[in-house]
């Protein structure tokens, strides 16, 4: 990364809403496209303390958070990596346990081998009392069970020999946790997210490849030209892939093509855990996904325009806000745009008309210059 990482420990961050905004565009003007007004989506969330995040709330928290909003298409791309480099981490993580239990016998119990170890140096030395190599091999045993970190278990354990049990409790400590993160070890692991078969009886597509569809990406349908990214569904607070007409990404098809019967592999939810009610937890762990969640929180920490006046702790240094950031996401989550993205008359607080126009045109004003950042 090109920026220091923030320790974001004791803070998690909350999807809050993703939201069309049209604007006026001049480079949509010159292009000579239908309509010079443009549809963004953009997502908001907000940084609250893990104590007080809630998944009931629309935004999480009311006190000490930052907010932040982004493209979808950046946001989709990070969690993409995100979910990634989480299932590398978990993999890795099962795989070890399965190798470590594989290689002691599938107990994983270090101390079994040990109390084997007993039993086996008891029973050889009743057996061959008076035969003094035998007696040498129970001496060398009864020496090496007063100093088990040092202990060769070399009565009838074959293949044993040099066994560290250090190493065998630090395994034994790590893996304890393998019913809590590698209960998904085969959706994950195996199939990765990808190669199930549909109700169609087609493939759907592997997880890391819709990352070559998040930025108006061309597919050919019966002989025709589309194009597909990302779209925010205004009206049911959900992310999916949609199809357009332009390569732009401007004229939505989705009304009269069916993308789901397209052949293309998508899957209906796959973005459903980016806009779930969860809070992510941005700290960082001992145990999977250990540093991901902070590796994430900090690309959109950056990535994002962002507001940080209401934290109440000096967590980013020395970085101060623009007003006209902070402005923007405001209006969003005020309710300045409806489920298609256009300039709203009404409001949800029960605002004047008045009032509300007089927004309206600040936040018009706003969209545009910030159109620069997106």
């Amino acid at each position: 990364a090109d920026y220091d990482m923030i320790s974001f420990s004791g803070y998690s961050l909350k999807f809050a809403k993703c939201q069309p905004v049209q604007y006026f565009s001049e480079r949509a003007l010159d292009r000579g496209e239908h309509s010079p007004m443009i549809t963004s989506d953009i997502v908001v969330l907000r940084l609250c303390p893990t104590s007080s995040c809630s998944e009931s709330t629309e935004y999480g928290c009311n006190y000490n958070f930052s907010e932040y909003a982004m493209e979808l298409a950046d946001y989709v791309q990070i969690m993409l990596e995100y979910a990634a480099l989480k299932r590398d981490y978990m993999c890795d993580y099962c795989n070890n346990c399965l190798a470590y239990g594989n290689n002691n016998g599938g107990n994983n119990n270090g101390r079994r081998l040990q109390d084997e170890g007993n039993n086996d140096g008891d029973n050889q030395g009743d057996e061959n009392d008076g035969n003094q190599d035998n007696e040498q091999q129970q001496g060398d045993y009864n020496n090496e069970q007063e100093n088990d970190q040092n202990n060769n278990y070399n009565a009838n354990n074959e293949g044993n020999n040099n066994n560290n049990y250090d190493a065998d409790e630090a395994a034994m400590y790590a893996c304890g946790g393998w019913s809590t993160y590698c209960g998904e070890y085969g959706d994950y692991c195996v199939n990765q997210n990808g190669g199930e078969d549909n109700e169609n009886g087609g493939n759907y597509m592997a997880f890391e490849d819709y990352e070559e569809y998040l930025y108006c990406a061309q597919v050919d349908i019966n002989d025709y030209a589309y194009f597909v990214k990302p779209r925010c569904d205004g009206n049911q607070g959900t992310i999916k892939m949609g199809i357009y007409y332009d390569n732009y990404c401007n004229q939505y098809a989705g009304n009269e093509v069916n993308l789901k019967n397209a052949g293309l592999g998508f899957r209906e939810g796959v973005f459903q855990d980016f806009y779930s009610s969860t809070c992510l937890d941005c700290s960082e762990s001992d145990y999977p996904p250990y540093d991901a969640a902070s590796v994430m929180c900090n690309e959109l920490h950056y990535g994002s325009a962002k507001c940080t006046e209401d934290m109440s702790y000096d967590l980013f240094g020395d970085e101060s806000d623009d007003s006209t950031e902070c402005s923007y996401i405001e209006s969003i989550r005020f309710g300045t745009y409806n489920a298609y993205g256009q300039l709203t008359g009404g409001s949800s607080d029960g605002s004047t008309a008045e009032q509300i126009t007089d927004t309206q045109k600040y936040v018009l004003i706003g969209a545009m210059a910030l159109s620069v950042f997106f």
